[in-house]
């Protein structure tokens, strides 16, 4: 008799996540796959996939509910660090994801630079809201701050006489660059 190993709930969602993910990267080209992606998500945002993303996502946040961006609020959404609407083949990827609450979502919205190979700058790839996709953005490794894979204690400090992130003393070069368009990005430094 042919035995069926048993999986974890948490491969059952990471299952989940990926036959969604096919179905996106089916499109014929980038505007059909972005459309595919923002028709995909929608449906699915009460799905109980989406809702085993946000428990495990809870699960796995420093300090409980907070926000992975600002550690300040309820972390209450799921945040894809590579924009869904620029980045289709990452709307279901479970290392894309974020727990992070109302400011800081809608705040970095999607906010995107890269590092093009080519240049030694970084390029804004970001697209106007409601201006319809028609190619790929540019290609390169990003600018923006990824708290999943890098430490942020590498690039900020907290000033607490100003209660104000700062950059790290000592940066230079695209580490003081990251460091600026992250904080930028999220408004980390705003009295909200």
């Amino acid at each position: 008799m042919l035995r069926i190993p048993e999986i974890s709930p948490d491969e059952a969602m990471l299952i989940d996540l990926m036959k969604l993910q096919l179905q996106i990267d089916a499109g014929v080209d980038y505007p059909s796959r972005v459309a595919a992606a923002k028709k995909q998500w929608a449906s699915q945002r009460s799905s109980a996939a989406l809702r085993d993303v946000a428990q495990l996502l809870t699960e796995v946040c420093s300090g409980g509910w907070r926000c992975s961006y600002c550690e300040d609020s309820l972390g209450t959404d799921i945040e894809h660090i590579w924009p869904k609407s620029l980045y289709p083949e990452c709307v279901f990827d479970w290392m894309n994801f974020l727990l992070v609450c109302k400011h800081c979502n809608g705040r970095k919205g999607a906010s995107w630079a890269v590092y093009p190979a080519t240049t030694g700058t970084y390029q804004v790839v970001s697209r106007p809201h409601k201006t319809p996709p028609v190619a790929p953005p540019t290609a390169g490794d990003p600018v923006f701050i990824d708290p999943r894979q890098e430490d942020a204690l590498l690039f900020f400090v907290l000033d607490l006489r100003l209660f104000r992130f700062v950059v790290k003393p000592g940066l230079g070069g695209r580490l003081i660059e990251r460091a600026r368009y992250t904080l930028n990005a999220l408004g980390l430094n705003e009295d909200a």
